[in-house]
């Protein structure tokens, strides 16, 4: 017997193309390899007729499609909200009439045709976490959440014409995020850009290959529907894309585009080797082929595989997903294998060694005429920002993120509310220029002198949500110190048993919602990675969002590590050497930088004090010297300050456990001094008292 949650269910599948389709838009279904029909296509305007057209293939065919944008009304005349079979043509970019939806595709590297693990599955499902906290957390809208049934989808809702710069805005937005988020075991699809995509249609049965209980067939489903469809402004879309690498130009051919006169033959070349091509056109004086089948992965859609030949012959030849083959010799040796090593020796004109180094096929082979060498693509570029374009007007793309820093910078005004988090000590925070800016700031001296404590008490006050990777202290230490600062609790009371149980968590409630904000990640027995760090604190993020829905600002988040040395330490050796501490803290500093820019929040981070600069409060006393010196957007330096040979130490009063006031020796006198301060004064202390026996520090 079927299992419930595997069944067909008409209703959830008429919901699922509801959502995707706005009533009387007409929109394409699409079944690919069939069995005994091909392929299976037809047009509707009514989600439910579609829904109970595609019931019957439910589990019959690897997968059920849709196109996610509206179509020409008239394609209907193919097939009125009915499917038909052995379907030759279906819909092309061209006949999209509005871009509706921006897909983010990710699925877990495997081999093709066949379903993911549960491992696979879950991994794609927890990178599509973290790119959708990062987007939000950008200002973008809520996305449509769905199970692809091998991987995950973000579909966010987009309102743009279909035209050649939208093209180019989609496919730029997927490199961006590829860019930043790919892995090599996971990976956004980049091939999605364009108009005219297909996509599972939620509640129907994917099944690529067998169904075996490792690699396990399932039903494609909506997992979360934002309460309204709000399309993401163009001005995010253009900050994205504006984050991509930049294009890297395709090395210049090594051949003339022709051997004694000949033109190669691309169209002859196809019908020799069983290449057909439902797309042909020209553009530039060039000739574009669109494959009806990639030759190297069948479940690849109509024209995802391309062939060119450009004005002066050369052919080049790839296709759109980012894992199948990018050039014409590969195609070629799909085609004919061995044909590298078995051609002649070349006959066309003898190239430079530099150029012959760079080129991927073996010495041996032959360039037919017209084909283009193929060189090992290089390295993705920095993006470049230039400040006006050829017509001297200001860059579209660096003006966005002016724009967007304006409109954020002003909205915070308005609010009356700092751009980031705050240290909330009032001296220290104007000092360093009203709020903590992305980037790495650290905190250093010696023990004893009160850095967790400092860094525990910004995190309780910081005004946005924190996250504290603790690799030193476990949790409950570091809640009783909580506890007694936001209840003014002497912290011996807290865990001599002087309190009843129930008294005591009357404290941990009070400090609780003292710090709602606050989460602490126990790094203490494990090593936490980068990217769990990240997840961690999207996911946090994602939590915290305001009150009224929309998505909170760039920057409004923290990350404190306690501490560098301790963490960076802790990382396992990726080979039989083992790193050396200067290695290690390079390493962890790089990886702390790309979190920070990630989040686009600063990251606090506790480091330990060289023992020969102890009392030396400069910003090469920190261990790591010279990087934690370049990297740092501020180093903060504690010293305990002597005075008359002893410790300084003012008698204060504390509300105790018991709401008595009580007299309280011991207050040490700290000065925090700016050794480093890129948006303020360097050099510049502030005075401070700190009392260890109720873990509270304050400004003098």
């Amino acid at each position: 017997m079927t299992p419930p949650e595997d069944r067909f269910n008409e209703d959830a599948v008429t919901e699922a193309l509801r959502l995707l389709h706005e009533p009387g838009e007409v929109f394409e279904v699409r079944i690919l390899n069939t069995q005994r029909a091909g392929t299976v296509s037809g047009y509707f305007d009514a989600p439910d007729l579609a829904a109970r057209a595609v019931a019957r293939w439910d589990g019959k065919a690897p997968g059920v499609y849709a196109t996610l944008n509206p179509v020409l009304p008239d394609l209907a005349a193919r097939a009125y909200n009915r499917l038909v079979e052995r379907v030759r043509t279906t819909t092309s970019d061209g006949d999209v009439t509005r871009r509706r939806w921006l897909l983010v595709d990710v699925d877990a590297e495997r081999p093709a045709g066949i379903s993911a693990t549960g491992d696979e599955w879950q991994a794609a499902n927890d990178l599509a976490v973290v790119i959708g906290a990062h987007l939000h957390a950008q200002g973008w809208p809520a996305p449509v959440t769905a199970n692809s049934g091998n991987g995950m989808h973000l579909l966010y809702r987009v309102d743009l014409p279909n035209d050649d710069e939208a093209r180019e805005l989609v496919s730029r937005c997927l490199v961006s995020l590829a860019a930043r988020f790919n892995t090599g075991a996971v990976k956004v699809d980049t091939a999605v850009f364009n108009a005219a995509r297909i996509a599972k249609v939620p509640g129907t049965f994917v099944c690529k290959g067998d169904n075996l209980p490792a690699r396990p067939h399932r039903r494609a489903a909506l997992l979360a529907t934002p309460a309204e469809l709000v399309p993401v402004p163009v001005a995010l879309l253009r900050a994205l894309a504006g984050q991509a690498p930049a294009q890297a130009k395709p090395a210049p051919s090594t051949t003339t585009g022709a051997r004694y006169g000949e033109r190669f033959d691309v169209p002859g070349y196809m019908a020799r080797h069983g290449l057909e091509s439902n797309k042909h056109k020209q553009e530039g004086g060039a000739d574009l082929w669109g494959l009806e089948s990639c030759p190297f992965n069948s479940e690849h859609l109509p024209n995802d595989a391309w062939i060119r030949q450009a004005a002066d012959g050369t052919v080049s030849a790839g296709c759109f997903h980012e894992s199948c083959f990018s050039t014409w010799a590969e195609l070629r040796e799909r085609l004919e294998p061995g044909y590298r090593q078995a051609a002649p020796a070349p006959t066309t004109k003898p190239r430079s060694t530099a150029a012959v180094a760079d080129l991927e096929e073996p010495a041996g082979a032959e360039l037919e005429p017209g084909e283009e060498a193929h060189h090992a693509p290089p390295a993705p570029m920095p993006p470049v920002y230039p400040l006006t374009d050829p017509d001297g007007a200001p860059d579209a793309r660096l003006a966005a993120l002016w724009t967007a820093e304006a409109e954020a910078a002003r909205a915070a005004r308005l609010a009356g509310r700092p751009r980031g988090p705050v240290t909330g000590f009032p001296q220290l925070d104007k000092e360093l220029g009203g709020y903590l800016r992305p980037g790495l700031h650290f905190v250093h001296g010696e023990p004893g002198t009160g850095k967790t404590n400092l860094v525990l008490q910004v995190a309780a006050q910081c005004g946005t949500p924190a996250l504290l990777v603790s690799c030193e202290m476990p949790p409950l230490v570091l809640a009783r110190r909580i506890v007694a600062h936001a209840t003014n609790t002497y912290q011996h009371k807290l865990e001599d048993g002087e309190l009843t149980p129930d008294a005591s968590a009357a404290l941990y409630a009070q400090a609780a919602r003292a710090c709602p904000m606050l989460a602490i990640m126990d790094a203490t027995t494990t090593y936490p990675t980068p990217a769990m760090i990240q997840a961690a604190a999207e996911e946090w993020r994602a939590a915290h969002l305001p009150a009224d829905g929309k998505p909170a600002p760039a920057g409004q988040f923290l990350v404190i590590l306690d501490s560098l040395h301790t963490w960076a330490g802790a990382r396992p050796a990726e080979g039989s050497k083992e790193p050396s501490e200067y290695e290690s803290l390079n390493h962890a500093l790089s990886r702390l930088l790309a979190l920070s820019a990630a989040l686009a929040a600063p990251v606090l981070v506790v480091a330990e004090r060289n023992r020969p600069s102890m009392k030396d409060a400069g910003q090469s006393a920190a261990k790591g010297t010279a990087r934690i010196e370049y990297s740092a957007e501020s180093i903060l330096s504690l010293n305990r300050v002597l005075e008359e040979g002893k410790w300084k130490h003012d008698a204060d009063r504390y509300l105790d456990g018991d709401g008595a006031w009580r007299e309280a020796a011991g207050e040490y006198h700290l000065r925090a001094e700016l050794a480093k301060n890129r948006n303020g004064r360097t050099g510049h202390a502030v005075e401070m008292r700190f009392n260890g026996a109720v873990a509270r520090i304050r400004e003098a």
